[in-house]
């Protein structure tokens, strides 16, 4: 026999409540003679009102929709939580994808390899590539002679580069590698990692930024980007004087 089923702490205004033990093809049941009311459900996972009698499956009917409160307390925890993750994974598609829209690259000083000090504003007035890289990256190895010829090719027309060691990655190592290869652009450490915080965070190696003259980051390559297009961005950069 069908028992109604009290509400605590809702908004909802409920006029029929049933309820029946769970079991297939549950139904409410609802008094003779009363018509087939627009319904809606949920499964219970209170604790407290998950009791032996009470069903896990609870239909509500003929009710003023106000959702104050109409979600189980566990169910309401699990949808926030959700909702939040949600959010933050729009809003990192949205920093991640964003790039190509420019963005001021916040003021950063670099530490060279040799002890020299500059800021990133030195450079305005040039196109600059920023590459984050590491000596143990197989693919930032595999892609260097690549960004050397890329550097040779547009140097003389306006072109800076800067390769920013990971925090990570041993100075001595970095300091060999850069002498063993005869690397021609400016080679930097990022020891306390806040190079990559100027640039928003990096989540791996080798990520590589495009700032046009203004100092607006205008690209972001995560991996090895296609020097093809590179080239083409860098040269669309120049152009603009």
């Amino acid at each position: 026999m069908a028992k109604r089923v009290p509400f605590l702490d809702s908004d909802i205004e409920a006029k029929q409540v049933f309820y029946s033990p769970a079991s297939p093809g549950f139904a409410p049941k609802l008094p003779s003679g009363t018509p087939a009311p627009e319904r809606a459900s949920w499964f219970c996972t209170d604790a407290e009102s998950a009791n032996s009698e009470m069903p896990r499956k609870i239909e509500v009917t003929d009710f003023n929709r106000t959702m104050k409160g109409f979600l189980p307390m566990e169910v309401g925890k699990k949808f926030a939580v959700f909702a939040i993750v949600l959010a933050l994974c729009a809003l990192a598609a949205g920093v991640y994808t964003g790039w190509n829209r420019p963005i001021a690259a916040a003021e950063v000083d670099f530490i060279g390899v040799r002890g020299e000090k500059f800021a990133l504003s030195s450079l305005k007035g040039k196109v600059v590539l920023v590459n984050f890289w590491a000596t143990s990256c197989t693919v930032c190895v595999g892609e260097m002679p690549k960004m050397v010829q890329t550097y040779e090719k547009y140097r003389d027309q306006g072109l800076e580069t800067v390769a920013v060691a990971m925090a990570y990655d041993p100075p001595d190592r970095v300091f060999a590698y850069a002498q063993q290869n005869k690397l021609p652009f400016r080679v930097t450490l990022d020891i306390f990692g806040k190079a990559m915080q100027a640039f928003g965070g990096v989540r791996g190696t080798p990520t590589t930024f495009l700032v046009d003259r203004r100092g607006m980051i205008v690209q972001r390559f995560e991996g090895e980007p296609d020097f093809g297009r590179l080239g083409a961005l860098i040269e669309r950069e120049l152009a603009k004087g």
